[in-house]
C-alpha cells in the first residue's frame, strides 16, 4: 500500500509540474520580447524532455530560466519566493555643488512612496534655494520601479511625452507628464510637485544605469538644455512584465523596448554626450553653470 500510495503521488506531483512549465512557457511564448525567433514546438519538447521526472516546480526553474533568456533577452530572469533585488532604504539625496542643484537618483523598489516623498522635499528645497539648473544623477540606479522615479523629477520636465513601451507587434504605450501627473497609457502611475523654473539639465549615467534607471535618462533625451555626462549605460533598455507561477516564483518577461519623446527606439546602451573625464559630476556642474 505504501508503496501504491508513493507511486500514485509521484504520477499526481509530476502531472501538477508539467501543468506548472507548460502554463509558464505558454506566458513566455505569447508575452516575450524576441518570442517570434524561437521555434516554439522544438523548445516546448525540449522543456518537456528535461523536466520529465519532476516532482516538485523548483525542478523546472533552471529550464524556465533558459526559455526566459532565449526568449526575452538578458533582461528577463526568474524570481523564487521572497527574493528581492531592491533595498527600500535607499531614497534620493543631494545638495548644491557650486550652486547647481544636485539629486541623485538611486534604485527603487516597487511603488515606494518614501522614496518619492523625500524626492519631492529635496526637489522643492534645492529649487527655493534658486539653483543655475541641475545635475540628475542616474549613476549606480540599477532599476525597480520607474514611476516614483520619475515623479521625482518629473518637475525639471515639461508636460507632454516622456518615452514609450514598443512591443515587437501591438500598439506603443506612452509615458506623458500632465499637470502634476505620471501618466501611462492615460492611466495616472504617480503624482509630482510643480514645475521648477527652466533651467539647463546634465544627467548623468554609468555602466550600472540599468532598466528603469534608463527609463528616467530616455525621459531627458531630445529635451533642449540637456546634457549627458558619464559612461554608457548597461543597455537593459527595455520594459518587463511580472507574471506570478503557483508557489510564489515570479516570471519578469521582457516585452518591449524604451523609446524617447520622439519614438526612437533604444536597444542597448546609452551613450553619453560627453564622457566628463575623471568627474562626471564635475564636468556636468561646470556645463551647466556656462549653460546659465
Amino acid at each position: 500500500m505504501t508503496v501504491y500510495l508513493g507511486g500514485m503521488w509521484r504520477r499526481l506531483a509530476r502531472r501538477r509540474v508539467r501543468r506548472y512549465l507548460t502554463d509558464a512557457l505558454t506566458v513566455i511564448e505569447t508575452r516575450a520580447l524576441y518570442s517570434a525567433t524561437v521555434d516554439w514546438p522544438e523548445v516546448r519538447a525540449a522543456a518537456l524532455l528535461a523536466c520529465a521526472g519532476a516532482v516538485a516546480y523548483a525542478d523546472t526553474h533552471e529550464t524556465l530560466a533558459g526559455v526566459l533568456r532565449q526568449a526575452g533577452g538578458p533582461h528577463s530572469g526568474l524570481r523564487p519566493p521572497g527574493a528581492s533585488a531592491w533595498r527600500a532604504v535607499d531614497r534620493p539625496t543631494g545638495g548644491l555643488v557650486d550652486g547647481v542643484a544636485h539629486v541623485r537618483l538611486p534604485a527603487c523598489g516597487g511603488a515606494n512612496r518614501r522614496y518619492r516623498d523625500t524626492g519631492h522635499r529635496l526637489v522643492r528645497d534645492l529649487a527655493a534655494a534658486g539653483p543655475a539648473g541641475w545635475v540628475v544623477d542616474l549613476r549606480g540606479n540599477l532599476g525597480g520601479s520607474m514611476w516614483p522615479m520619475l515623479a521625482v523629477v518629473a518637475p525639471l520636465l515639461p508636460d507632454g511625452v516622456l518615452g514609450h513601451f514598443v512591443p515587437p507587434d501591438g500598439p506603443d504605450q506612452t509615458w506623458e507628464l500632465r499637470r502634476g501627473r505620471v501618466l501611462l497609457g492615460g492611466r495616472t502611475l504617480a503624482r509630482t510637485t510643480g514645475p521648477v523654473p527652466p533651467a539647463p539639465v546634465a544627467v548623468l549615467t554609468d555602466g550600472r544605469t540599468a532598466s528603469s534607471g534608463e527609463a528616467v535618462a530616455v525621459a531627458f533625451r531630445a529635451r533642449p538644455e540637456v546634457r549627458t555626462f558619464g559612461s554608457a549605460t548597461m543597455g537593459m533598455t527595455s520594459a518587463n512584465e511580472t507574471h506570478p507561477l503557483r508557489g510564489g516564483t515570479r516570471l519578469n518577461v521582457t516585452v518591449a523596448y524604451f523609446a524617447d519623446r520622439h519614438r526612437t527606439v533604444h536597444r542597448g546602451p546609452l551613450p553619453p554626450d560627453e564622457d566628463g573625464g575623471t568627474d562626471p559630476l564635475a564636468a556636468a556642474v561646470a556645463w551647466v553653470r556656462r549653460e546659465r
